[in-house]
């Protein structure tokens, strides 16, 4: 378990230098031969390495980048056994712990004094797109930990193989965010500022899940034919812990805020996974092939981020996530002074700066609600359908085609649906591209079905995730082919090589029709959308 500690200290980066690249690393493993029929293995692996800096670019200030400092530390441990209990049965055991520790400078190392209270406030310019003057955004100091074991037993014949196990995994993450300049950050064009950034920082949150699966198998060879079939149960519960792991504090822009959030619950899915396949020999000579696949897979939903895939359903969900921790406001400098002369606090429009784009910005509100058919039930998570087929023939001794056609159909898309907003709050617009050699016909064309929130609805919130299918079908579809040829042991010589193509056709269009805020700032056409054909 991580230990209690003091997140307000600069411990965690103290061992971090000015501009240190570096990488520390230990390895140990065993072999334990502990009977006739029972083998033992053992693995250690330490590394820490830091990118310090890390994504240095044109448009960001090294003062700016600190927040892309990046130490890593990792423990892995792993276990495992193996018997061949008889000539048919085979029985393997593993267990693996890894802890990994992410984070980021508390301090901004390109200051060579200490700023106190008078932390200076980053800017973005809008017409070079330069970041500069002090770190762009908040960043975490990140604790993961993830156990995992599992058994399996194999059973051997001459026609026939079954292997049936489980694992069970217990991943954990806990966060502290924090930010290492000033929670408040402006934006300039050409010089002018426009728009106010400010954060609720800081906080620690604590998710915790149960990720366990149980399945079997089976192979099977009559005459030609040698088929395959598998069942697999998966089980996913995610919770947040309570015990002070969850704790919004008091920041400069949420002064009142000192908020410990109790244990909850978050998702809890039960999933049926089946998986088939089939071989046969054409012409009964081994050297003609028709094979033929179905296999579903279920989506991995990481501890992730905002932006990040799978984070709506573990750190996203968890009640502090969904406090309203960013927003924006407008600012007219008109006295040049670059100072915000407003009551940044009050969240309706004064002085120099416009409303709060959030009303529930550092508020006890949630920012966004769930779906209850999402949360729990058979078969609710996201998936995908991956299908086979082809046929694999030898034309000489050692040289061998196979040619392929695979698809893929992900299903069960979730949307993040503002409940305050319909079609009918949006007006519709279009522009005119620009006259660039770059842009398709040399630009100057019109671009239409272009969406902008009525100036009554800006404020309108109610974020909630659901399933697109409650507003109109979607699809996400890959297409592909591949041609191999394969020569073998041609003297002493393996080669392989060929052709594969393949597109993915995406389509949302009913969807936003109904939600026109998913599309963004891409315009209506953009909600279908076909690939060309990449070939290799």
């Amino acid at each position: 378990e991580i230990p209690k500690r003091d997140w307000s200290s600069d411990v965690c980066s103290s061992d971090l230098a000015f501009n240190d690249d570096f990488y520390r690393g230990a390895t140990a493993r065993f072999t334990w031969q502990a009977a006739p029929k029972h083998k033992i293995g053992v693995a250690f692996d330490y590394s820490h390495g830091c990118e310090c800096p890390r994504s240095l670019n044109a448009t960001t200030a090294p003062e700016s980048n600190i927040t892309n400092w990046a130490p890593l530390p990792k423990w892995f441990g792993f276990l495992e056994w193996t018997s061949p209990y008889t000539s048919r049965l085979l029985l393997e055991g593993r267990f693996h712990y890894n802890v990994e520790h992410g984070y980021r400078p508390y301090r901004n190392y390109y200051f060579t004094t200490d700023p106190g209270t008078a932390r200076l406030s980053s800017v973005l310019e809008q017409s070079t797109g330069l970041n500069y003057r002090a770190a762009i955004v908040n960043t975490n100091d990140t604790w993961n930990l993830n156990s995992q074991g599992g058994l399996t037993a194999s059973y051997i014949t001459g026609a026939n193989a079954i292997k049936v196990g489980f694992n069970l995994s217990s991943p954990r993450q806990y966060q502290y965010s924090y930010d290492i300049d000033s929670p408040m950050s402006f934006r300039f064009n050409n010089g002018i500022p426009n728009q106010i950034t400010l954060r609720a920082t800081p906080w620690r949150r604590g998710v915790r899940a149960v990720d366990d699966g149980f399945f079997g198998q089976d192979r099977w060879t009559v005459g030609r034919l040698t088929a395959t079939g598998g069942f697999r149960y998966d089980y996913y519960h995610v919770t947040f812990p309570g015990d002070g792991e969850s704790v919004a504090m008091p920041g400069l822009f949420a002064p009142g805020r000192n908020i410990v959030f109790p244990a909850a619950d978050g998702v809890r899915w039960h999933a049926t996974s089946p998986r088939m396949g089939a071989a046969y020999d054409l012409f009964g000579n081994g050297k003609t092939a028709l094979k033929i696949g179905l296999n579903k897979y279920l989506t991995y939903y990481s501890f992730a981020n905002a932006g990040q895939a799978g984070g709506e359903f573990t750190t996203l969900m968890a009640p502090l996530s969904r406090l309203v921790t960013t927003t924006t406001r407008s600012w007219n400098d008109a006295n040049r002074n670059f100072v915000p002369d407003c009551e940044l606090l009050n969240p309706v429009a004064n002085g120099e700066c416009g409303p709060f784009a959030d009303p529930l910005f550092g508020s006890t509100r949630p920012g966004s609600s769930y779906d209850p058919d999402t949360l729990k039930g058979w078969n609710n998570r996201e998936y995908n359908w991956q299908f086979n087929a082809g046929i694999q023939h030898q034309l000489f001794t050692g040289i061998s085609v196979d040619l392929g056609y695979f698809r893929t159909t992900f299903g069960n898309p979730t949307i993040l649906k503002n409940r305050a907003l319909t079609a009918a709050d949006f007006d519709q617009f279009s522009i005119t591209a620009p006259v660039d050699p770059r842009l398709p016909g040399g630009g100057g064309y019109k671009i239409d079905g272009l969406y902008n929130v009525k100036p009554d609805k800006f404020t309108a919130v109610d974020n909630y995730y659901t399933y697109a299918s409650k507003y109109g079908k979607q699809t996400n579809v890959w297409n592909g082919i591949d041609a191999t040829v394969n020569l073998r042991q041609f003297h002493g010589l393996t080669l392989n090589g060929g052709v594969n193509s393949g597109r993915r056709t995406t389509d949302n269009c009913e969807v936003v029709r109904a939600a026109p805020e998913l599309l963004g700032s891409n315009p209506a056409s953009f909600c279908h959308v076909q690939e060309k054909f990449l070939t290799q």
